[in-house]
């Protein structure tokens, strides 16, 4: 039998050799986990580009969802909503904004109908569902690009203001498409701010790369761009005499004419026909009834207008025809149900004979 040697060994080095050791393996570790990173980001951005196909068809399928809800609160609620106008697209963005938060959160496993539908989902990068107040958030930017563009389609065109919400909606718009097109797995800049990403369902890749260099330098140029191009419009306008004499009408018309509102006036060639000569110009008005009973009297409405017309000092010699369109009824964003009541007159200032024409119609939109 052996005799075990007992004696003190000199292993003073052993701990610090492991040391050394298990820091050389916790590096490699980790640079095979960041090359795995890598693998999965490059697979992801490569991937994402059908995702992208597949969120842009699953928001046309939500809208049409939402549309098919507006359809149905005009059938039950159509005559309360036409006291509203053209103002009621409020509630169509209240309507969306719920929808959106609702389903888009952990409420809902984060997937709208039309996601669930494309088999896609809204979550944080580290796999957790949205809560409902960051669903709503990711929902904003959309909503005040949609909100912008039906306001300004009936508000006033000659305010400054509207070119100012024009230049807004168009800046936050291209932010919204560049930052998809170019952004790691196509995210959106609201995405990025809530560290949210739309990924297959049950998808392993939640991982996302840094902020490509491009992006920022795509932004630094379109939105300065877009900027100058809405300033130089701005600046055309307002030196534009067409343009001041539209905004002069305008503002007259709404001084003397009561019960009407989102009242725009244009001015264009007319076109050569029967009872009209190319070369003259008309003067277009197109407005909102604001009380059902008013539009009864649409006649008598557009009389008035064509008399307030006719003793503006400032209209030109060459503007011959007026064209007015009274409409009645509602726009609540997701749909609308509008009539249109449209009057051709010559103008008395160019003489002839007092002619009306009434062409009644229905558009619904």
């Amino acid at each position: 039998m052996e005799d075990l040697d007992l004696s003190p060994r000199d292993d003073d080095t052993l701990p610090s050799e492991r040391k050394v050791q298990e820091r050389l393996i916790e590096e490699l570790g980790s640079q095979r986990e960041i090359a795995r990173v890598e693998a999965l980001v490059k697979e992801g951005a490569t991937r994402n580009w059908g995702v992208l196909a597949r969120r842009v068809i699953a928001f046309i399928f939500d809208c049409a969802t939402l549309v098919a809800i507006g359809k149905v609160l005009g059938f039950f609620f159509g005559s309360h909503l036409s006291s509203l106008g053209e103002n009621g697209i409020w509630i169509g963005v209240l309507i969306a904004a719920v929808y959106f938060t609702i389903l888009d959160s952990s409420l809902c496993s984060g997937a709208s109908l039309g996601k669930r539908f494309f088999r896609i989902e809204v979550r944080h990068i580290n796999g957790s569902f949205l809560n409902p107040f960051d669903a709503f958030l990711r929902f904003v930017p959309i909503a005040i690009v949609f909100s912008i563009a039906k306001f300004c389609t009936y508000a006033d065109q000659h305010s400054p203001i509207i070119l100012g919400l024009e230049l807004v909606g168009a800046a936050i718009a291209l932010a919204i498409v560049i930052y998809a097109l170019l952004y790691p797995m196509n995210r959106t800049f609201a995405d990025v701010m809530l560290n949210s990403v739309v990924v297959l369902n049950d998808s392993e890749i939640k991982l996302v790369g840094p902020r490509p260099k491009s992006l920022g330098t795509v932004l630094l140029v379109a939105i300065p761009a877009v900027t100058a191009l809405q300033g130089f419009r701005a600046w055309q306008l307002t030196n534009d005499p067409t343009y001041r004499v539209e905004a002069s009408v305008t503002e007259l018309l709404r001084r003397t004419i009561p019960h009407v509102d989102q009242i725009n006036v244009t001015i264009k060639k007319s076109e050569e026909t029967g009872s009209r000569i190319s070369g003259l110009r008309t003067i277009e008005i197109n407005a909102m009834i604001t009380r059902e009973e008013d539009y009864k009297r649409a006649t008598g409405i557009a009389s008035h207008m064509k008399v307030a017309v006719e003793s503006s000092t400032l209209l030109p010699t060459d503007v011959a025809y007026m064209d007015v369109a009274l409409k009645e009824g509602y726009d609540i964003g997701i749909t609308a149900d509008i009539e249109d009541l449209t009057f051709k007159f010559p103008l008395l200032r160019h003489g002839g004979n007092v002619r009306m024409k009434l062409t009644p119609g229905k558009s619904k939109r």
